[in-house]
């Protein structure tokens, strides 16, 4: 909401948002549809033997988190080509990219 009140709506930040919402609903589906059948998720601990899960959970975390790594680099890539296209010293425009890649840290 910050980058559309400074920068506009833009195809990037449309792309960012359509990507962010698209993984969000694909990670919650695969979630809930890991356990054979679905209510072994929270009946595992009364019952271990009334289910199966269909796939490893470090498999899922492992790959959420590479997901999430990734749609953050692309959201922190956003600003750049505008600020480069601003009519600015090239000293200028590598410290507001400077000051814009504080948010890596």
């Amino acid at each position: 909401m910050f980058y559309r009140r400074i920068f506009g709506m833009n195809w990037m930040i449309w792309t960012c948002l359509v990507l962010s919402v698209a993984w969000l609903l694909g990670s919650m589906i695969a979630l809930l549809v890991c356990p054979a059948p679905i209510p072994y998720f929270w009946n595992e601990m009364m019952d271990p033997t009334g289910g199966r899960y269909r796939y490893k959970f470090l498999n899922y975390y492992i790959g959420n988190a590479a997901g999430n790594v990734a749609s953050d680099v692309l959201i922190l890539l956003v600003p750049f080509p505008i600020v480069w296209k601003l009519k600015m010293r090239t000293t200028q425009k590598i410290m507001v990219s400077s000051v814009l890649l504080l948010g890596v840290l």
